[in-house]
């Protein structure tokens, strides 16, 4: 529930306060009566109540700012470093990228740094582009070389799916194609931290105090690595007695060999060397999707209505990229209703939308993500309305 800070501090506007000053100085028993709005004397009173009522608006304005919950832009900055924290910065992607070409044994090639590549147009318009790293070389002999490329900006949208990014930018003779493999992406990419993101994590500084391994001391430390989307704690003896398991998530779902080890190195510096501590990522459930939306003769575009919804979708199951559908958490259940509603509110022109697969509720224990299998397919056809 919001605080009502207007009553909590007893903020009055300036009308009140003027009517309050008019009764006052009756009260009083002022003798001077003439106080009709542009007199001398009403126009004393109104400078007076002027200074008055800023002091309120002023104070309306300031006071939250000094509690967590309601502390905005640098004084929620301000906040956090009270805390011991600060908002987490985005972060970069960055990928394997496997290139190949059809002849082994053309010699070697040499795939120079800052090599640019990119994905192709998706269908809501973007080309996401990637810098490679460092210098790499294709032997003679070998079809195929790994290069390490970065997003050539932070966010979460260059979490791509696998066979995403398949064109050159820069020519690099002697090889033919370029793909991001399954598997292929090393750092997730992450955009700056959201403030209400902030606001949760800092309440846990307090239980993270606790002398003893604590589930909420868990969940606040694997909190402060940038890229931890979730975190699920199992302090029930999972391997055995003296074991927990904190199993995370990134931004693009499964989290990486990175975030997990970066997780890992920040709670073993701190952990009690009593406790057999496991980090990993959840089990996932991998969950095709295939829809049936339905559209009128006459109105709704067809390549729209398949990129919207498949963009809800992939957001729900993969990608977390839209603020208006998070990812599911860790042990959190797919309802097939769910999926319904996404893409009805995301498109007002639909009659109606199916769900083919999955073909059930996907229920989810604890330690378990429902992830998506493929890429989310939208089948459109019309009729009349």
């Amino acid at each position: 529930m919001a605080t009502d800070w207007r009553s909590l501090i007893g903020h009055q506007t300036r009308d009140e306060i003027l009517a309050w000053a008019l009764a006052r100085w009756v009260a009083l028993g002022g003798k001077i009566t003439n106080m009709n709005v542009g007199g001398v004397y009403r126009t004393l009173l109104e400078l007076s109540v002027e200074a008055l009522a800023t002091l309120h608006d002023r104070a309306l304005a300031v006071v939250p700012q000094g509690f967590l919950s309601d502390a905005q832009g640098g004084w929620l900055n301000l906040r956090l470093e009270d805390l011991g924290t600060a908002l987490l910065p985005a972060v970069a992607a960055r990928w394997n990228l496997v290139v190949s070409r059809d002849d082994p044994d053309g010699g070697n090639v040499s795939l120079p740094a800052d090599s640019e590549y990119r994905t192709r147009t998706t269908a809501l318009g973007d080309v996401l582009r990637f810098r490679q790293v460092e210098a790499a070389m294709l032997l003679d002999g070998e079809a195929s070389a790994q290069v390490l490329v970065e997003a050539i900006e932070a966010g979460t949208r260059y979490n791509v799916a696998p066979d995403s990014i398949v064109e050159f930018v820069t020519a690099i003779p002697g090889v033919d194609a370029v793909t991001n493999p399954a598997g292929g992406l090393v750092r997730e990419g992450v955009d700056e931290e959201q403030p209400d993101d902030a606001r949760s994590r800092a309440r846990l500084r307090w239980p993270a105090l606790a002398r003893g391994v604590v589930r909420e001391t868990l969940e606040a430390w694997a909190r402060e690595v940038p890229g931890v989307v979730d975190v699920a704690v199992d302090d029930e003896h999972p391997r055995g007695q003296g074991t927990v398991d904190v199993i995370v998530t990134g931004t693009s779902g499964a989290p990486s060999s990175e975030l997990i080890a970066a997780v890992d190195e920040l709670i073993g510096v701190r952990l009690l060397q009593c406790v057999n501590l496991l980090v990993r990522g959840p089990v996932l459930l991998l969950t095709a999707v295939r829809m049936r939306a339905v559209l009128p003769l006459d109105r709704g575009d067809e390549a729209t209505t398949k990129a919207v919804v498949a963009a809800r979708v992939e957001s729900l199951l993969a990608t977390g990229a839209r603020a208006d559908t998070p990812r599911l958490r860790i042990g959190q259940d797919l309802f097939r209703g769910r999926l319904v509603a996404l893409g009805m509110a995301a498109v007002p022109e639909l009659l109606d939308l199916v769900v083919e697969l999955p073909d059930d509720n996907v229920p989810a224990s604890a330690g378990e993500l429902v992830v998506l299998d493929g890429p989310v397919e939208v089948l459109v056809e019309r009729r009349e309305a």
